[in-house]
């Protein structure tokens, strides 16, 4: 029997006693009333009764008790558990008759107090917990089929849940594998000058890849473009062999946005287009996301947030939607108490300069000598060092600017700010790039926006009726 069993024992059997032990006053009390009204035909006076309970007084049940000792160590008995489990006192008369009533003992002794003991001739010790298990020898695992896993991929459970039983077209599988071959016949270049020209060809597939419509489950899992000889191979240097850096990372975009299932090719993917006349007579479009779109990241996250350096975007509510930037207008997006997650640098009337690995960036102006929220966003990232992301839009006044759209341009801290007009707290940031990052793709072969993403921007346009 449990610890616990034996208490709630304790307690009834405690309970029993003091009901016997009532209904013993009663009957004493109502023997008293019995015998003086035949006699005398009167109530008994206060001071039988008085003596009658002072009698039981001592046999009120105890507090319960912790137990400090051993459960199998015995207890001394009180002179109320004597009472108890013996004869029961009664003062002396009549009533003696009465109250001699005897209760039995319980093979397991149990005091008034709550205290258990076992059986005197119990030599069990308790246990408060299972037993230890007894020591076994180490065997040596014998496996039939023993392999090392990779775990630079993490396929997300799209992935794994693909049908392979899809309809697909062989020439679009072959058309995404091919990547696969070019990427072996670079690391099997005989000299640089083939490997080159490889390189190139490698830079095209990308750029086209992002816009292929023919993608599908079925045809990611059956190229095997996800695993390790697939885009992996380009941005994780497995071989030995040190792709590009603008490789690399337009590898890993691609990787990052099908490996969560995110197979839409086209640029305005999530956002719904609508255009209309105002009253004016001027015509608009205008661009918000789409609700039902489920791949939306939030933009709430220091540092890179699964962002690329040069990774590109038509417009600014496509960044949102990517979690690169966190507003549509707002050059400045943070949380009062985190600090700035993202800025954007663009030609918006400010006292901005551009210096490509240095950025003079200035807060937004106030109606009097207290800074605005986005300014004290810059300051609390300037207290605490955070780095944050930088997009660049286009602006015909700098040359590291894209020509089209919003480019993300790798992290940089606030270093230092000048405070230019007190009156208004209009303060002017120092941002500088942060270390070990890839460099700006502004110009070159790597520069963004690609020619592919520049030819599907004007088809967007077109379509909607805007000039080029």
């Amino acid at each position: 029997m449990g610890v616990l069993e034996l208490l709630e024992k304790n307690r009834t059997e405690a309970r029993e006693r003091r009901m016997a032990l009532i209904a013993a006053e009663d009957a004493v009390a109502a023997a008293v009333k019995k015998e003086y009204s035949q006699t005398q035909a009167v109530e008994p006076t206060q001071d039988s009764l008085r003596q009658i309970k002072s009698t039981f007084s001592g046999l009120k049940p105890a507090k319960r008790r912790k137990i400090t000792g051993s459960l199998n160590d015995k207890v001394s008995e009180s002179p109320a558990s004597t009472s108890v489990l013996g004869r029961l006192s009664a003062s002396p008369g009549s009533e003696d008759a009465v109250l001699n009533v005897k209760i039995t003992e319980s093979s397991t002794s149990l005091d008034v107090l709550g205290t258990l003991s076992a059986p005197p001739d119990s030599k069990d010790d308790v246990r408060y917990g299972p037993g230890r298990k007894a020591p076994r020898k180490k065997a040596i695992a014998s496996y039939t089929n023993k392999q090392t896993v990779d775990t630079r991929i993490r396929s997300s459970e799209w992935y794994e849940k693909i049908d392979m039983r899809e309809k697909y077209s062989r020439g679009d599988l072959q058309l995404v594998a091919y990547l696969r071959t070019l990427c072996q016949n670079s690391v099997a270049a005989r000299d640089d000058g083939e490997r080159k020209k490889i390189t190139a060809e490698i830079r095209t597939k990308l750029h086209e890849m992002e816009f292929f419509q023919c993608v599908s489950g079925i045809i990611i899992k059956k190229s095997r473009i996800l695993e390790d000889d697939g885009l992996p191979r380009i941005f994780a240097n497995q071989d030995g062999v040190d792709f590009p850096f603008d490789l690399r990372a337009d590898a890993k975009a691609l990787y990052l946005r099908w490996i969560v299932g995110d197979l839409d090719s086209h640029l305005l993917r999530g956002i719904t287009t609508e255009k209309g006349r105002l009253e004016s007579g001027m015509k608009r479009t205008s661009h918000k996301l789409d609700k039902k779109y489920t791949m939306k990241k939030s933009a709430n996250v220091v540092g890179e947030n699964c962002l690329v350096n040069g990774q590109w975007w038509p417009n600014r509510i496509c960044a949102l939607r990517d979690g690169a930037h966190g507003e549509q207008e707002a050059g400045i997006h943070g949380q009062v108490g985190k600090g700035t997650y993202s800025v954007v640098v663009a030609q918006g009337g400010y006292a901005d300069e551009d210096k490509e690995m240095a950025i003079e960036y200035c807060g937004t102006q106030s109606e009097n000598s207290i800074p605005t929220k986005n300014t004290k966003l810059l300051l609390e990232s300037y207290e605490s060092e955070q780095p944050l992301r930088v997009l660049r839009a286009e602006n015909k006044n700098s040359k590291f600017a894209p020509t089209k759209g919003i480019r993300y341009d790798g992290l940089y801290t606030v270093v230092e700010y000048t405070i230019l007009d007190a009156s208004t707290a209009m303060y002017r940031f120092s941002l500088r790039r942060c270390k070990d990052q890839d460099p700006i793709r502004y110009r070159g072969p790597e520069a963004r926006p690609t020619n592919q993403e520049l030819q599907q921007y004007a088809l967007i346009r077109e379509s909607l009726g805007m000039t080029a």
